[in-house]
Protein backbone atom coordinates (compact mmCIF):
# COMPACT_ATOMS: atom_id res chain seq x y z
CA UNK A 1 0.00 0.00 0.00
CA UNK A 2 1.19 3.52 -0.75
CA UNK A 3 1.00 4.70 2.86
CA UNK A 4 3.69 2.20 3.85
CA UNK A 5 5.34 2.07 0.44
CA UNK A 6 8.88 2.98 -0.47
CA UNK A 7 7.87 6.43 -1.72
CA UNK A 8 6.18 7.24 1.57
CA UNK A 9 9.23 6.14 3.57
CA UNK A 10 11.63 8.15 1.37
CA UNK A 11 9.54 11.33 1.49
CA UNK A 12 8.90 11.05 5.23
CA UNK A 13 12.57 10.36 5.92
CA UNK A 14 13.72 13.23 3.71
CA UNK A 15 11.35 15.69 5.42
CA UNK A 16 12.49 14.49 8.84
CA UNK A 17 16.16 14.81 7.88
CA UNK A 18 15.72 18.36 6.56
CA UNK A 19 13.72 19.35 9.65
CA UNK A 20 16.54 17.96 11.81
CA UNK A 21 19.15 20.04 10.00
CA UNK A 22 16.95 23.13 10.25
CA UNK A 23 16.28 22.58 13.95
CA UNK A 24 19.98 22.27 14.66
CA UNK A 25 20.69 25.58 12.94
CA UNK A 26 17.85 27.39 14.75
CA UNK A 27 17.34 25.69 18.09
CA UNK A 28 19.84 22.83 18.59
CA UNK A 29 17.61 20.49 20.65
CA UNK A 30 19.13 17.63 22.62
CA UNK A 31 19.95 14.76 20.27
CA UNK A 32 19.29 12.19 23.00
CA UNK A 33 15.77 13.59 23.50
CA UNK A 34 14.94 13.17 19.80
CA UNK A 35 16.42 9.65 19.83
CA UNK A 36 14.24 8.66 22.81
CA UNK A 37 11.16 9.97 21.00
CA UNK A 38 12.03 7.76 18.01
CA UNK A 39 12.44 4.74 20.27
CA UNK A 40 9.12 5.52 21.97
CA UNK A 41 7.18 5.60 18.70
CA UNK A 42 8.97 2.45 17.53
CA UNK A 43 7.78 0.60 20.63
CA UNK A 44 4.23 1.98 20.25
CA UNK A 45 4.17 0.94 16.57
CA UNK A 46 5.27 -2.63 17.28
CA UNK A 47 2.74 -2.91 20.12
CA UNK A 48 -0.29 -1.46 18.34
CA UNK A 49 0.64 -1.68 14.64
CA UNK A 50 -0.89 1.72 13.87
CA UNK A 51 0.32 3.31 10.65
CA UNK A 52 0.48 6.83 11.99
CA UNK A 53 2.93 5.59 14.64
CA UNK A 54 5.13 4.25 11.86
CA UNK A 55 5.03 7.70 10.25
CA UNK A 56 6.14 9.32 13.51
CA UNK A 57 8.86 6.71 14.03
CA UNK A 58 10.32 7.26 10.55
CA UNK A 59 10.01 11.03 10.85
CA UNK A 60 11.75 11.32 14.22
CA UNK A 61 14.40 8.74 13.28
CA UNK A 62 15.48 10.76 10.27
CA UNK A 63 15.14 13.97 12.25
CA UNK A 64 17.64 12.41 14.66
CA UNK A 65 20.01 11.65 11.75
CA UNK A 66 19.61 15.22 10.48
CA UNK A 67 20.61 16.59 13.87
CA UNK A 68 23.66 14.32 13.95
CA UNK A 69 24.69 15.30 10.41
CA UNK A 70 24.39 19.00 11.14
CA UNK A 71 26.27 18.63 14.41
CA UNK A 72 29.17 16.75 12.83
CA UNK A 73 29.46 19.21 9.94
CA UNK A 74 29.49 22.33 12.11
CA UNK A 75 32.93 23.70 12.80
CA UNK A 76 33.66 24.56 16.41
CA UNK A 77 36.68 26.57 17.56
CA UNK A 78 38.61 24.65 20.20
CA UNK A 79 42.15 24.71 21.67
CA UNK A 80 43.05 21.58 19.70
CA UNK A 81 42.28 23.34 16.38
CA UNK A 82 44.68 25.67 14.61
CA UNK A 83 42.13 28.46 14.06
CA UNK A 84 41.78 28.85 17.83
CA UNK A 85 45.12 30.70 17.63
CA UNK A 86 44.23 33.12 14.81
CA UNK A 87 45.76 36.52 15.45
CA UNK A 88 48.84 35.03 17.14
CA UNK A 89 52.34 34.27 15.96
CA UNK A 90 53.05 30.57 16.08
CA UNK A 91 55.53 27.86 15.19
CA UNK A 92 53.74 25.05 13.39
CA UNK A 93 54.72 21.57 12.26
CA UNK A 94 52.61 19.99 9.58
CA UNK A 95 52.47 18.18 6.25
CA UNK A 96 51.73 19.75 2.86
CA UNK A 97 48.56 18.17 1.45
CA UNK A 98 47.85 20.43 -1.53
CA UNK A 99 50.04 22.48 -3.86
CA UNK A 100 48.86 25.41 -6.00
CA UNK A 101 51.64 27.05 -8.03
CA UNK A 102 50.61 30.28 -9.73
CA UNK A 103 52.29 32.84 -11.98
CA UNK A 104 53.85 34.92 -9.24
CA UNK A 105 53.18 33.01 -6.00
CA UNK A 106 52.34 29.63 -4.51
CA UNK A 107 49.72 28.42 -2.06
CA UNK A 108 49.96 25.30 0.07
CA UNK A 109 47.48 23.53 2.32
CA UNK A 110 49.04 22.23 5.52
CA UNK A 111 47.62 19.55 7.79
CA UNK A 112 48.67 20.87 11.18
CA UNK A 113 50.25 18.48 13.67
CA UNK A 114 51.95 20.62 16.32
CA UNK A 115 51.58 24.27 17.27
CA UNK A 116 53.98 25.78 19.83
CA UNK A 117 54.80 22.25 21.16
CA UNK A 118 51.08 21.33 21.51
CA UNK A 119 49.24 18.69 19.49
CA UNK A 120 46.88 20.67 17.28
CA UNK A 121 44.83 19.66 14.24
CA UNK A 122 43.12 21.50 11.42
CA UNK A 123 44.02 22.73 7.96
CA UNK A 124 46.06 25.85 7.27
CA UNK A 125 46.50 27.67 3.96
CA UNK A 126 49.79 29.50 3.44
CA UNK A 127 50.90 31.90 0.71
CA UNK A 128 54.55 32.04 -0.38
CA UNK A 129 56.72 33.30 -3.20
CA UNK A 130 56.69 31.04 -6.24
CA UNK A 131 60.26 29.95 -5.56
CA UNK A 132 61.58 27.92 -3.86
CA UNK A 133 58.81 25.41 -4.46
CA UNK A 134 57.70 22.72 -2.04
CA UNK A 135 56.00 19.40 -2.69
CA UNK A 136 53.03 17.37 -1.55
CA UNK A 137 54.05 15.24 1.43
CA UNK A 138 56.76 17.59 2.72
CA UNK A 139 56.72 17.83 6.51
CA UNK A 140 57.52 21.46 7.25
CA UNK A 141 58.10 23.84 10.13
CA UNK A 142 56.41 27.23 9.77
CA UNK A 143 56.77 30.41 11.74
CA UNK A 144 54.47 33.33 11.16
CA UNK A 145 51.21 34.99 12.15
CA UNK A 146 47.99 33.02 11.92
CA UNK A 147 45.12 35.03 10.50
CA UNK A 148 41.42 34.53 9.93
CA UNK A 149 40.54 34.68 6.21
CA UNK A 150 38.84 37.99 5.57
CA UNK A 151 37.11 39.77 2.72
CA UNK A 152 38.62 41.58 -0.23
CA UNK A 153 36.83 43.53 -2.94
CA UNK A 154 33.47 42.23 -1.69
CA UNK A 155 34.54 38.58 -1.87
CA UNK A 156 34.04 36.60 1.35
CA UNK A 157 37.27 34.64 1.35
CA UNK A 158 36.54 33.11 4.76
CA UNK A 159 33.26 31.55 3.63
CA UNK A 160 34.90 30.32 0.44
CA UNK A 161 37.71 28.56 2.32
CA UNK A 162 35.36 27.17 4.97
CA UNK A 163 33.83 24.92 2.31
CA UNK A 164 37.20 23.18 2.21
CA UNK A 165 37.67 23.04 5.97
CA UNK A 166 40.16 25.93 6.06
CA UNK A 167 39.75 28.58 8.78
CA UNK A 168 43.31 29.91 9.12
CA UNK A 169 45.82 31.46 6.73
CA UNK A 170 49.45 32.52 6.90
CA UNK A 171 51.07 34.98 4.51
CA UNK A 172 54.74 34.46 3.70
CA UNK A 173 55.78 32.59 6.85
CA UNK A 174 59.31 31.35 7.42
CA UNK A 175 59.40 27.73 6.27
CA UNK A 176 61.82 24.83 6.66
CA UNK A 177 61.46 21.32 5.22
CA UNK A 178 62.01 18.62 7.84
CA UNK A 179 61.11 15.51 5.82
CA UNK A 180 59.86 14.61 2.36
CA UNK A 181 57.59 11.88 1.05
CA UNK A 182 55.19 11.88 4.00
CA UNK A 183 52.03 11.82 1.92
CA UNK A 184 49.99 9.10 0.23
CA UNK A 185 51.54 7.85 -3.05
CA UNK A 186 48.23 7.94 -4.92
CA UNK A 187 47.50 11.51 -3.87
CA UNK A 188 51.10 12.46 -4.61
CA UNK A 189 50.49 11.45 -8.25
CA UNK A 190 47.16 13.28 -8.34
CA UNK A 191 48.73 16.44 -6.93
CA UNK A 192 51.53 16.25 -9.49
CA UNK A 193 49.00 16.06 -12.34
CA UNK A 194 47.00 18.91 -10.79
CA UNK A 195 50.14 21.04 -10.52
CA UNK A 196 51.01 20.43 -14.18
CA UNK A 197 47.46 21.30 -15.24
CA UNK A 198 47.34 24.50 -13.15
CA UNK A 199 50.73 25.53 -14.48
CA UNK A 200 49.37 25.38 -18.03
CA UNK A 201 46.25 27.31 -16.99
CA UNK A 202 48.32 30.01 -15.30
CA UNK A 203 50.45 30.40 -18.42
CA UNK A 204 47.37 30.85 -20.59
CA UNK A 205 45.30 33.04 -18.24
CA UNK A 206 46.65 35.91 -16.16
CA UNK A 207 45.44 36.51 -12.59
CA UNK A 208 42.73 36.92 -11.40
CA UNK A 209 41.11 34.91 -14.21
CA UNK A 210 43.10 31.75 -13.47
CA UNK A 211 41.87 31.50 -9.88
CA UNK A 212 40.74 33.39 -6.80
CA UNK A 213 43.32 35.34 -4.82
Amino acid sequence: MFFMGRTFIIITGLIGFLVGVGLYLIWQPEVLFVFLISVFFAIIFFLFRKRYFSFLFIFFSFLFFGLLRAGFSEHSIAPDQVDFYNGQKAEILGVITEVDIRQDKAKYKIDTEVLNSKDVGGTLLISLDKYPQFSYGDRVRLYGELQEPGEFEGFDYGSYLSRYGVYSVMYYPKIDVLETGQGNLFWAGMVWMQTVFLDHINRLLPEPHASFE
